[in-house]
């Protein structure tokens, strides 16, 4: 999803906004929603024209004075640096001269290069609220580029998807991840999208390989329902860990399992931070045959780690 900033929201229609209180708020609003898409989105960059870092929101108070402002929270001005430094995909106005997107603003018609560039992307805009037009869900105008063949000005009435506020970041979360859900097919279209579709939980690299070698789609589908469980479950307020809580059948390995080395040594898996560990508790799935979720609970950091899905693994009995 391609996100572009709007920058006729940098520039306040008139200055409606008049005390550098409500600047610093507007700033602030926009930051939150900014980290909200990059975090929780897995948005790698927005999108804005080269002069986004010198914008004002009064007169008086633009983007360098809130960095310098004592009021700001630290962690706030520290992210707006990642995201002026590392986190920008830098546009050339004049580059976008051939097309031309001019917004509707009461009988007024804002020529807006973000906002062309969204159409263009058939992406998003994200706006700051320096004015009623840019706290809506849509932004209405007019799309307008030449014929190649004629050379007329060909016009086209459309709306953009606006993005303006953390509680929207919310709802278009719960869209994607929906959508995203309901096109997983493989294992490995749920590796490339388990950041987005489990946010509580963390998976040790040897689930890739396991995930892609299994081709029953119906595997998939029992897994997905399962980590979809687990997920929800490792995000809730609850600090310790109840298997019960989790349901499932949630269970973790028998003392005779835990005390043979050949055993424990299948269950030793890798965690991210390069560490490893023994994943124990575990939960089944079913289809062409007996299938393990084996986990590493952190309830406490809201989190769980995946460290292997796949078939049964050996016990005593089994």
């Amino acid at each position: 999803m391609n996100v572009v900033l709007n920058e006729l929201s940098l520039s306040p229609i008139e200055y409606k906004v008049q005390s550098e209180q409500e600047a610093r708020n507007i700033i602030d609003q926009f930051v939150e929603t900014l980290h909200g898409l990059i975090s929780r989105m897995g948005i790698k960059s927005v999108i804005a024209t080269d002069d986004f870092y010198s914008f004002y929101i009064t007169p008086d108070y633009g983007i360098q004075e809130w960095l310098k402002d004592t009021y700001v929270k630290k962690k706030n001005k520290d992210y707006m640096r990642i995201v002026l430094g590392n986190k920008c995909t830098r546009i050339q106005k004049e580059n976008y001269a051939l097309s031309e997107f001019k917004v509707h603003a009461g009988e007024t018609l804002l020529s807006g290069t973000g906002c062309l560039v969204a159409f263009e992307l058939n992406g998003k805009t994200i706006s700051l609220v320096t004015h009623s037009l840019w706290s809506e869900h849509k932004i209405s105008g007019i799309h307008i580029t030449l014929d190649p063949d004629t050379e007329e000005a060909l016009s086209t009435e459309t709306e953009l998807d606006n993005i303006y506020s953390s509680d929207q970041v919310a709802l278009l979360q719960d869209e994607v991840i929906e959508h995203t859900f309901q096109h997983i097919s493989s294992g490995q279209d749920l590796w490339d999208n388990k950041a987005i579709l489990f946010p509580y939980l963390e998976f040790c690299d040897s689930v890739k390989d396991q995930l892609i070698e299994d081709s029953q789609g119906f595997h998939i589908k029992q897994v997905l329902l399962k980590l979809q469980r687990m997920n929800a479950y490792f995000g809730d307020d609850d600090t310790q860990y109840d298997p019960q809580k989790l349901g499932m059948k949630a269970r973790t390995e028998s003392e005779s399992v835990q005390q043979d080395p050949e055993l424990m040594k299948q269950r030793l898996f890798r965690m991210p931070d390069g560490k490893t560990r023994y994943f124990f508790d575990h939960i089944g799935f079913t289809g062409n045959y007996c299938g393990r979720i084996h986990f590493l609970p952190d309830k406490a950091n809201k989190k769980c780690y995946i460290g292997y899905i796949g078939k049964h693994l050996k016990t005593k009995r089994f």
